[in-house]
């Protein structure tokens, strides 16, 4: 029993620190540091990678917003097809309240006319629907040709920096090589000196004899 007792209360301290704010919030804090460290190693590694791949996040974004501008082209499309062919039937029903009223029909000049002003009611529904989408693909298509001009900047932004990183990486390894010939590594460079005087000392004595 008192195990089990013991057991609970553990739960339930540890059941506090997780549903304390406090807790959360230092372990969200400690994850961002943690994944900024991270990020920050990777950028070091691989400076350039890292841009591109930002790149071809943008690209990915440009083709969603394209295929849903596409969509969208296709909805208006539909619902302007189908406004047609509801102004073809009032007109259809129109006509055929015409002829039944001529003719005396009661019954067939009240059903054609109701018909064909739900539908009027109808279509004057979608009219403001389809204006309301005619503004969202103007502003969708400006977005995209916006987005296409950002994408363009960025990508000639990338290929100068590579081209910049890529030059100033040649010239520091250049100017390391450099460095080497000219300091020298000291354990190599007292070998060097050994074997120079092992040399010297065996030119002196086969001179000598």
């Amino acid at each position: 029993t008192l195990y089990l007792a013991g057991l609970l209360a553990a739960l339930a301290a540890i059941i506090y620190v997780v549903l304390d704010p406090k807790t959360r919030n230092l372990f969200w804090y400690f994850y961002k540091s943690v994944m900024r460290w991270i990020t920050g190693v990777f950028v070091k590694i691989d400076p350039i990678s890292i841009l591109k791949s930002y790149i071809e996040s943008l690209e990915d974004s440009l083709r969603n917003l394209s295929k849903q501008i596409g969509s969208l082209r296709g909805q208006m499309r539909q619902l302007k097809g189908t406004m047609d062919g509801n102004i073809a039937e009032i007109k259809k029903n129109m006509a055929i309240a015409e002829q039944a009223k001529k003719k005396s029909d009661e019954k067939n000049m009240t059903i054609s006319a109701r018909k064909a002003g739900r539908l009027q009611d109808v279509n004057a529904k979608y009219d403001i629907l389809y204006k309301k989408m005619e503004v969202l693909y103007r502003i969708l298509t400006k977005m995209y040709e916006n987005s296409e001009i950002v994408l363009e900047d960025t990508k000639d932004q990338v290929t100068l920096k590579e081209q910049e990183y890529n030059a100033i990486k040649a010239s520091h390894n250049a100017i390391r090589s450099a460095r080497s010939i000219i300091s020298g590594d000291p354990d190599q460079r007292a070998m060097f000196d050994q074997a120079l005087e092992a040399l010297a000392d065996d030119v002196s004595m086969k001179v000598g004899e």
